[in-house]
């Protein structure tokens, strides 16, 4: 239950109480590695696709936040920026920018999957329940199409433990 709600919480203590810098990205990296522990540990989800979906997401941001650090120290020390140094960094940035959507690509891969999945289970279980000692002319008149709620509830197997 309130695992899951965490970082969102330490998001505005990390930018409102600690200063822009190095110290505020340690300390992101630092959060991040607990809640990534946490959630490995206590397993808050119902779900094992769930959970392993969150600790990969904690991963990626984790290494996302790592290639932070060049830029965040080059911009809190008074460095000369040379062509050399504005490679890099664009170079870290890009970096950046890949990983974080391998990171997206994969969620969605792993949702669509999960929930295709869901859908076809729920779908082939009606038709299951239809066809049970019904003639095929019956079956078709009388076939029952799930309804967007019952997919919801059929679904809800994905959505954290509630406490």
């Amino acid at each position: 239950g309130c695992l899951a709600l965490l970082p969102p919480c330490s998001l505005p203590a990390r930018l409102v109480v600690v200063p822009i810098g190095v110290v505020q990205q340690t300390l992101f990296v630092v959060l991040t590695t607990i809640f990534y522990t946490l959630h490995v540990h206590f397993r808050p989800y119902d779900s094992l696709a769930a959970n392993y979906t969150e600790a990969v997401s904690y991963v990626f941001l984790l290494f996302v936040n790592m290639l932070n650090f060049p830029a965040i120290a080059f911009s809190s020390v008074t460095l000369q920026e040379t062509s050399d140094s504005r490679a890099f960094l664009q170079s870290l940035s890009r970096a950046q920018s890949v990983l974080s959507f391998v990171g997206l690509l994969l969620l969605a891969a792993v949702m669509g999957g999960l929930y295709s999945f869901k859908i076809y289970k729920v779908v082939l279980s009606y038709r299951k329940r239809s066809s049970k000692g019904v003639s095929s002319r019956r079956r078709r008149k009388d076939m029952h199409i799930p309804t967007s709620l019952e997919l919801d509830i059929e679904l809800a197997e994905c959505s954290p433990q509630r406490e």
